[in-house]
């Protein structure tokens, strides 16, 4: 049985029209985002996801406990090139 909370695939809405939203994503101010928790697991992947999306043109603060860890996922961004 299912938890009254979990969502059945069937409900699931499609990611389909969000993708061409997402690539012409091109905003006239530099972005901040800043992200609390690990550095590793869910906070990386979301720190890597923005840093793709933005092409490196965004300002991202990583919170966490691990500054060795913090400069490797900061190393995998890419580089902004202005």
């Amino acid at each position: 049985m299912n938890p009254p909370h979990s969502v059945h695939p069937a409900n699931t809405p499609s990611y389909s029209p969000a993708k061409p939203s997402n690539a012409s994503y091109s905003p006239s101010y530099v972005p901040v985002a800043s992200f609390a928790g690990r550095t590793s697991g869910i906070g990386h992947s979301i720190a890597e996801a923005f840093a793709r999306c933005t092409q490196g043109k965004a300002h991202i603060i990583l919170i966490g406990c691990n500054s060795d860890a913090a400069a490797r996922v900061i190393a995998g961004f890419p580089l902004w090139s202005q």
